[in-house]
């Protein structure tokens, strides 16, 4: 279980993160459209963009590690 100082500072790194893609896509087009596309959800849902970042974040990781999961078999 991690403290809630430590928390604060894996929050911090990730939107720091996230800060530097949203400054990289005013170059990019493409990357343009997807945090374009992000925001748009996390206005849907009523929940802020870092958060909307993180839950596809973490349903990538997850079906990536499936993908892997199924070849090892």
């Amino acid at each position: 279980i991690l403290s809630s100082n430590m928390r604060y500072i894996l929050d911090e790194e990730f939107k720091s993160m996230v800060d530097k893609l949203r400054l990289l896509a005013e170059k990019d087009g493409e990357l343009k459209k997807v945090i374009t596309y992000i925001d748009m959800k996390a206005d849907e849902r009523g929940i802020p963009f870092y958060d909307m970042f993180f839950q596809i974040m973490q349903r990538a990781m997850a079906e990536d590690e499936a993908r892997q999961w199924v070849r090892e078999l």
